[in-house]
């Protein structure tokens, strides 16, 4: 039986920052009780980056992008090839303007059809003349399905569709069925329908693509022939750099026993086990580069004035207590108590003795970043 078959879970869209809509069912946002997607992360192929450089999560037209997905359930984050042969997702990405928010693209266009969405075509920025007037800009249609890359990572190039120029994003939007039951292509009639509840048996989850910077994207367009902007004739100088994801640079776990003494430290790299007593707490130190932080310039009446990013935690588990669901500095403090939570099944341990904890770190931009490993817990 494969490893998820077991599952029976409602719909869901995941509401993580710029993820939309519920957490299941769940009175706690941060239990983990089944398949439940986290994040979306959009990375930048970006040939010319060094091997220390952020990956950039903001592209320009005519770069090529990956979208990849922190799907997670009890037992841990699924591999790629687990979301692409359990879950079969299909990927649909859709321009968003100005004004709308994540989510809102394919609603704001339903009802749809299947029929109505194709395959997003290659864009080749070779065939673009800008010596010719007449020249059309390489875009695709919106909606259309991204079929490149993998069916867990799809990539593609970034078009040059003139809503970019005035703030527009893409929306992308998974729609996949859960393992054992369901069928992703009644679930992706059902989106463009209009509706995303219905159907228990399916998944949904939606990240934007971001593309620019906006005042670099003007500076392109003029140098592909296209007239100046209103507004646009006072660009910050220097030109601002792009959206890069934040980076989780240490996780540390200090392990007290019931009296407050600390009895072990441990360093998890992503996806490590470590050995925990059950009733001791975990107290949790992760730290982020305040470096990271990136300012950004934000067009106002009068000009442009500089904005700063912040930082924002989502911590998640799979049993136990957390203390906080959520912290917002660079160095992020947290305690993981090993007793039974409120929602916890009886018992002094968690099921098979194993627990795990998600951490997912935000930079208030398109910028995402995450970390997890299990505890097994001994009596």
């Amino acid at each position: 039986m494969p490893r998820h078959a077991h599952l029976a879970l409602a719909a869901a869209m995941s509401s993580m920052s710029s993820m939309v809509g519920c957490g299941m069912g769940l009175p706690l946002e941060e239990r983990i009780a089944g398949l439940r997607p986290l994040a979306i992360r959009v990375e930048v192929d970006d040939p010319a980056a060094a091997g220390d450089d952020p990956v950039r999560a903001e592209s320009l037209p005519f770069e090529r992008v990956r979208v990849v997905p922190f799907i997670v359930d009890v037992e841990g984050p699924l591999g790629l090839p687990e979301v692409a042969s359990e879950l079969e997702p299909r990927w649909i990405a859709c321009n968003l303007a100005p004004i709308e928010g994540v989510g809102s693209c394919l609603a704001n266009l339903a009802p749809l059809t299947p029929s109505d969405v194709p395959e997003c075509p290659p864009v080749d920025f070779t065939a673009l003349d800008p010596s010719d007037p007449d020249a059309e800009l390489p875009t695709f249609p919106s909606p259309c399905e991204l079929t490149e890359g993998t069916a867990s990572q799809p990539e593609f190039v970034v078009p040059f569709d003139p809503v970019y120029l005035f703030g527009g994003d893409i929306e992308i939007t998974m729609v996949a069925h859960l393992p054992g039951e369901g069928d992703t292509d009644r679930c992706l009639e059902q989106l463009l329908a209009g509706g995303t509840r219905s159907d228990a048996s399916c998944l949904f989850a939606a990240q934007r693509a971001s593309v620019g910077p906006d005042t670099v994207l003007i500076d392109l367009a003029s140098q592909f022939g296209i007239p100046d902007l209103e507004g646009t004739d006072a660009l910050p100088d220097p030109l601002p750099e792009a959206d890069t994801h934040p980076r989780i640079q240490s996780f540390v776990v200090r392990e007290l026993d019931e009296s407050g003494e600390e009895v072990a430290v441990f360093s998890p790299m992503r996806g490590e086990v470590i050995e925990v007593a059950a009733g001791h707490q975990l107290d949790l130190e992760t730290l982020a580069p305040e470096g990271d932080l990136q300012t950004f310039p934000i067009q106002t009446e009068d000009g442009f004035t500089e904005e700063q990013e912040s930082y924002s935690g989502a911590w998640f588990t799979t049993w136990g207590v957390l203390l906080s669901a959520g912290s917002d500095d660079p160095l992020s403090l947290n305690a993981w108590s090993l007793v039974r939570g409120e929602q916890d099944e009886e018992g002094d341990v968690p099921p098979g003795n194993r627990a795990t904890l998600f951490y997912v770190l935000r930079d208030g931009r398109g910028g995402v970043d995450w970390w997890w490993f299990h505890a097994d817990v001994i009596p």
